[in-house]
Parts: structure tokens; C-alpha cells; sequence
């Protein structure tokens, strides 16, 4: 029961906002499963995978593959530097890393485009934003999403939610795949079943709101919940 809200929760959010699902699924992790810290951080990027994978194929907005594939490749070198310090960071490190870019996504969700920003840069940019997005997704446990949404609203003048899934489903599988093959625990396979179906749910649950909600009224809903998102998280974090 536990993993279907998880993946419920974490597939409304992911789908609405396009990021924000880790810094859900980590505190859920730790407090209806009872996994530690490290634990979660790893835990999350299956199911953060999942619902990236899965909310990516079902949207209708077009994926800048370019961008997702610039991104993905300087990713995976920011994961295979990033991956020895997640073994010997202090956990009080990586809860101020996860509530500093909480406090940033939620600045940059309740943030307009400025006029400044509205013209699209080199796409080489997108290099360094991959090597920096890899390793934040190890050591955090974060699809990305928080960093990868400003990113392209800095660098490509848009919220793109599709390029930012795609993007946050190639580096978090890619994440989780790394870490498991060097050891680190994975769920039973009943619990991805759950968080799978849990998803697919929340899939259809979000495609039925935006068919029958106005588009400023999606993006007032989209706001809310990652706010009450960051402020449970934060809350959750330094609770203990």
C-alpha cells in the first residue's frame, strides 16, 4: 500500500510540474517505508524513473531530443564522479543540498520569464548543465528535474515539462542502474509493480485535469502543489 501512494504522489507531481519528484519521494520513502536516508535517495530514482519514462511517452508536447541528448551524455560523467562522494558525504550534507534546490524550484516555479531570458542560447550550453544535473541525481537521489526546468528556461526561453521528462528518465535510469550494479539495494519486484500501476493512475488522473481545467488554472494548481511538496519536505527533513 505504501508504494502505490508513493508512486501515486510522486506521478501527480512529476506529470504536473515536470520535477519535484524525488523531493517527494524521499521524505515518503523514509517515513511510510522506513528506509534511511541513502536508502531513499536511491529508492527514489527507481520511481522517479518510472513516472519520467511513463508521463514522456503519454504527453502530447513535442521532445527536444537534441537538448535531451546533449544533457544525457555530460550527465553520465557527473554520475561516475559524483558516485564515490555519495558513500562518504555525512547525511546532514546531503539534506542541505536537497532543501537548497527544494527552496530553488520553488522560486523558479512561481517565477515568470523575464525578457532578458527570451532569446535561445548555443545548445553547447547544455554540456556543462548535463555534467552538473548527473551528479546532483547521484548524490541527491533527484531525476533533476529542480535544476533542469530553470536550466531551460535559461537556455532554451521555455518550460519545456516533455524535454525536461525525457531528460530526467534517461539520467535517472541510467543513475539507478549505476548504483545497483555497484551494490546498492533495489526494492522487491512487487513494489515496482505497485508503484507502476500507481503511476499509470496518476497518468490518466492528470490528463483528465487538463481537459477540463483552464490552462492558467493548471498552472495555479501546478504552483500549489509543488509548494506544499517543498515546505512537507523540508518539515520531513530536519524534523528528527
Amino acid at each position: 500500500m505504501s508504494w502505490l501512494l508513493i508512486g501515486l504522489f510522486v506521478g501527480v507531481v512529476l506529470g504536473l510540474t515536470g520535477a519535484g519528484g524525488s523531493i517527494l519521494a524521499v521524505p515518503l520513502l523514509m517515513n511510510l517505508v522506513g528506509m534511511s536516508l541513502k536508502e531513499a535517495t536511491t529508492s527514489s530514482l527507481l520511481i522517479v524513473a518510472l513516472s519520467a519514462i511513463l508521463s514522456s511517452l503519454f504527453s502530447q508536447q513535442k521532445i527536444n531530443f537534441k537538448v535531451v541528448g546533449l544533457l544525457f551524455v555530460t550527465s553520465i560523467f557527473g554520475a561516475w564522479i559524483s558516485l564515490p562522494l555519495k558513500a562518504i558525504l555525512p547525511a546532514i550534507v546531503i539534506k542541505i543540498m536537497l532543501t537548497a534546490l527544494a527552496l530553488w524550484s520553488l522560486y523558479i516555479i512561481w517565477s515568470p520569464i523575464k525578457s532578458e531570458l527570451k532569446s535561445r542560447k548555443s545548445p553547447l550550453w547544455h554540456l556543462p548543465g548535463g555534467f552538473i544535473l548527473g551528479g546532483l541525481t547521484t548524490l541527491t537521489g533527484l531525476g533533476g528535474g529542480v535544476v533542469l526546468l530553470p536550466w531551460l528556461k535559461f537556455i532554451e526561453a521555455n518550460e519545456d515539462i516533455s524535454t525536461s521528462l525525457a531528460t530526467i528518465a534517461l539520467i535517472s535510469s541510467f543513475s539507478l542502474g549505476m548504483q545497483v550494479s555497484m551494490g546498492a539495494p533495489l526494492t522487491d519486484t512487487i513494489n515496482i509493480i505497485y508503484a507502476f500501476i500507481a503511476i499509470i493512475v496518476s497518468i490518466f488522473m492528470i490528463r483528465l485535469l487538463v481537459k477540463k481545467v483552464s490552462s492558467e488554472k493548471v498552472i495555479l494548481i501546478r504552483q500549489l502543489v509543488f509548494s506544499g511538496v517543498v515546505a512537507f519536505t523540508i518539515f520531513t527533513l530536519f524534523r528528527n
